[in-house]
């Protein structure tokens, strides 16, 4: 009696595995032309920690943006509402307020505002994800322009040191 051959199939590369490989791909071509180019810096271990370490906000900004795409939403406002968070805060603590945790929770708080009234339009409303987060991004900016024209450099001690602080 002949035996059965058990036939493994091949193993394939699933479309996810492929785009994690191509971008693993195309980062280690940058870094590696990187340090081709500026050998001096870019062969420290410190410069490739502080890729990550200097990027950690965008890099949670993504992760929350990837989350809203794997459910298949779009959010294509995130940066304009990140910057008009961040200008209310600098607006907020160049006012003089007396904490900085506060100055940082209203901005907080005016940046879940901006999410839920776009959530709300999104979920219950039933209008495209595209077009909310569209003229979002159109009122976050116009109320950044609004809110201050020129960048303003906070000089604040506490919050300083509030933004010199590492973990690491």
């Amino acid at each position: 009696m002949a035996s059965l051959n058990a036939i493994k199939p091949k193993a394939r590369l699933s479309n996810s595995n492929i785009l994690f490989l191509i971008a693993a791909v195309i980062f280690v071509v940058m870094y590696l032309f990187a340090i081709i180019s500026f050998p001096a810096s870019f062969l420290q271990f410190q410069t490739f920690f502080d890729l990550f370490n200097l990027n950690a906000p965008l890099l949670i900004m993504t992760l929350g943006l990837c989350i809203v795409m794997i459910g298949g939403g779009i959010d294509i406002s995130i940066g304009s509402v990140c910057g008009l968070i961040t200008m209310a805060c600098a607006v907020f603590l160049q006012s003089e307020t007396p904490s900085i945790w506060g100055a940082v929770l209203i901005s907080l708080g005016i940046g879940i505002a901006f999410g839920l009234l776009q959530g709300y339009l999104i979920a219950y409303l039933e209008i495209q994800p595209f077009i909310i987060t569209l003229s979002g991004l159109f009122m976050a900016q116009g109320l950044l322009t609004t809110l201050h024209k020129d960048p303003i450099n906070v000089t604040m001690p506490a919050f300083v040191k509030l933004r010199d602080f590492d973990i690491v």
